[in-house]
């Protein structure tokens, strides 16, 4: 049973945030070069932390603690991208070629006031044997568009960097100032 560990985030424009959701600066990208490589050294900033017990909202009852499932995350923006670090802690990486559903995977989800819900997911590679991908599960189907999605080992898990273009994200980019976004790790450990 997939369960995910998740915190409602908000970007930018920030008028109240509940004791379930961690706001999430989205930062201007500015002059800053990264790499999307998997490593995740070029980001210059401290990753914001999910795998808190307040934090997890789906499957409370199986979640171990951070050594479980954990994921720390940044994300960045200049005019054409959505730049997406990920720090995944898992005691079980579920993942395959075929990048279901019931796999381990950073999804992110979009709302900006008064249009569509568009939501992806990052499904980490295995090197060697198949690529990182970031696939459409609301507001899409299959492979997004233009996303480079690449990872890395880390200390019991991944790193996982990607770059998505704005223009996949039809309606996002325009609305920024009143962008809300939600930031889960789903972690299936069967």
């Amino acid at each position: 049973m997939p369960r995910s560990l998740c915190a409602a985030a908000a970007l930018l424009v920030l008028p109240a945030v509940s004791s379930a959701e961690v706001p999430v600066e989205l930062v201007a990208r500015d002059n800053a070069r990264i790499t999307v490589d998997g490593v995740l050294r070029d980001w210059g900033v401290e990753l914001s932390a999910l795998g808190a017990g307040a934090e997890v909202v789906s499957g409370a009852s199986a979640w171990r603690g951070p050594d479980d499932a954990r994921l720390r995350f940044a994300l960045a923006r200049d005019e054409q991208t959505l730049w997406v670090a990920a720090e995944i802690t898992d005691d079980r990486l579920v993942r395959s070629p075929a990048r279901r559903a019931q796999e381990d995977a950073v999804v992110l989800t979009f709302a900006v006031d008064g249009g569509p819900v568009r939501e992806l997911a990052l499904h980490p590679g295995d090197p060697g044997r198949f690529a990182s991908e970031a696939r459409w599960t609301v507001g899409g189907s299959g492979p997004v568009r233009g996303a480079e999605v690449v990872e890395a080992p880390a200390p019991q898990g991944i790193s996982l960097e990607a770059r998505i273009p704005w223009a996949a994200l039809p309606g996002v980019a325009e609305g920024l100032s009143r962008l809300r976004v939600r930031v889960a790790y789903r972690d299936v450990d069967e």
